[in-house]
């Protein structure tokens, strides 16, 4: 009755993220023998100028984050955490945006998080930039390539964990449909 005219753009979908436990707890295996990054004197200054400019709240969330998605109680410690948080099975998703969740209905996969900035450090955030040229970020983008790298050769050496792995995808999906969340005749139009 109004004439109103309207355009709609579907931009995404993402489908629930599956974790494979037998591959989470290969991985985490890898993540405690490679360990925390050990920093210079002036990368740890620096984390704690970073450290002293995130709000009380953006610290709360990331331990309620943590504790939420691992199951394990965090105290805060200063800059950076000083031991790696024990592997807890959970379906609750690694927070953030991300099409992971495609790829885990397809094979099976694990996800981590490594230290790679100042604890607490919101995403988005000034500081998160501040620290993505540092040191800081550069040893904890080491330390996550070490433990992605060690647990590629642990599968590779050891048919039974891609065997186990396969059995728990394919017994978690049985029943399940591996429908595409982009509703059928969207097409991908370029940005304007």
């Amino acid at each position: 009755m109004t004439d109103t005219q309207m355009e709609i753009r579907f931009d995404k979908a993402c489908s629930n993220y599956i974790p494979n436990h037998e591959l989470g707890t290969v991985m985490h295996q890898n993540l405690e023998k490679f360990g925390l990054p050990v920093y210079e004197e002036a990368e740890r200054e620096f984390a704690v100028e970073i450290y002293e400019q995130i709000t009380k709240e953006d610290k709360e969330n990331t331990i309620n984050e943590i504790e939420k998605s691992s199951g394990v109680s965090v105290t805060e410690e200063g800059p950076f955490l000083t031991k790696v948080i024990p592997y807890q099975k959970t379906k609750e998703v690694l927070f953030g945006s991300s099409d992971v969740g495609d790829v885990s209905w397809v094979v099976p996969t694990a996800q981590f998080w490594g230290g790679s900035f100042v604890f607490g450090t919101p995403l988005h955030s000034w500081q998160l930039v501040a620290q993505g040229a540092t040191g800081i970020a550069h040893k904890g983008m080491l330390q996550a390539a070490k433990t992605l790298a060690g647990t590629a050769v642990e599968i590779l050496l050891d048919a039974d964990i891609l065997e186990r792995a396969k059995g728990e995808f394919v017994e978690k999906r049985r029943g399940l449909d591996n429908e595409c969340p982009i509703p059928k005749g969207v097409t991908l139009s370029p940005l304007k």
